[in-house]
């Protein structure tokens, strides 16, 4: 049972400075502050959880786009190789002959190893396969894209076999200049 209240606790108790009880209006500040910060923290993780999960689709369809294209890139090289193989086996062309639509802007060697693209683009669906130190190549077509000079080739005569991925004479395709040497004019 509760003591009872004495005369003498309401000087102490209501006195200036005295610790003193909540009222109903701190109870409800106390309440509506704790629902406020509540809120919040649920709005935030709900809206990080709808991001990472948008994002995650996001990231899963540019893989599956990425994955799509190199596939149909592979598809489309292997086809061209199958051709190609096709005719080399069905007419040899001479190495010195070139397709009476392609004009020739000039001849260069390799000098340092790289890849053939199929686009003058640095991606990995692009290479077509390797060349080579000592290739001899006619060059078709120059395009400058990105600061970077690039030029469409076709390989006249191979060098020694630097890599299994090595492209047979006669594949057309795009060269960085850098791997290049200077054009010998026609």
């Amino acid at each position: 049972m509760p003591a009872k209240i004495k005369p003498s606790d309401w000087d102490r108790l209501l006195a200036p400075g005295a610790p003193q009880r909540a009222g109903p209006r701190r109870a409800f500040a106390t309440v509506l502050i704790t629902l406020i910060v509540l809120a919040v923290v649920g709005f935030g993780l709900t809206y990080a959880l709808s991001y990472g999960i948008e994002r995650n689709r996001t990231l899963q369809e540019e893989r599956d786009a990425t994955t799509i294209a190199s596939n149909a890139t592979e598809i489309v090289r292997r086809t061209a190789q199958a051709i190609g193989a096709a005719e080399t086996a069905a007419v040899q062309p001479t190495a010195t002959s070139a397709p009476a639509t392609e004009a020739l802007l000039g001849s260069s060697n390799v000098l340092a190893a790289g890849n053939l693209r199929s686009e003058p683009l640095l991606a990995p669906e692009t290479i077509i396969g390797q060349i080579c130190v000592g290739d001899q190549l006619a060059v078709l077509e120059e395009r400058a894209i990105d600061a970077a000079l690039w030029y469409r080739v076709r390989i006249t005569q191979s060098g020694p076999n630097c890599s299994p991925q090595h492209v047979t004479t006669g594949s057309s395709g795009w060269a960085s200049s850098t791997l290049l040497a200077p054009l010998v004019q026609p």
